[in-house]
């Protein structure tokens, strides 16, 4: 997993919550720089952990620029799980 990282990869992390993907680079056009997602970052908690997690509006817009058929199949569940977090 470390060496797939070392080289710019991505690693799928198996973990008692679900999967967990770990992406040193978005392999997409557009500014999704670190310093860039960390500032529209949300904070998380997992048990005892507390993680910052891309936003819901970068995590969509980084599967559309991607253009993967498996990243596109999931954008209407992304946005319905965007639209329930915004009702009061």
């Amino acid at each position: 997993m470390l060496e797939d990282l070392a080289d710019g990869g991505t690693a799928r992390l198996e973990t008692r919550y679900g999967g967990f993907d770990v992406m040193t680079e978005v392999p997409a056009e557009g500014d999704f720089s670190f310093d860039a997602l960390a500032l529209r970052a949300k904070s998380k908690r997992f048990g005892r952990v507390r993680l910052n997690v891309v936003s819901i509006d970068d995590l969509i817009e980084m599967k559309v620029a991607t253009h993967r058929v498996k990243d596109l199949a999931r954008l209407p569940e992304l946005r319905r799980i965007r639209e329930l977090q915004k009702e009061p």
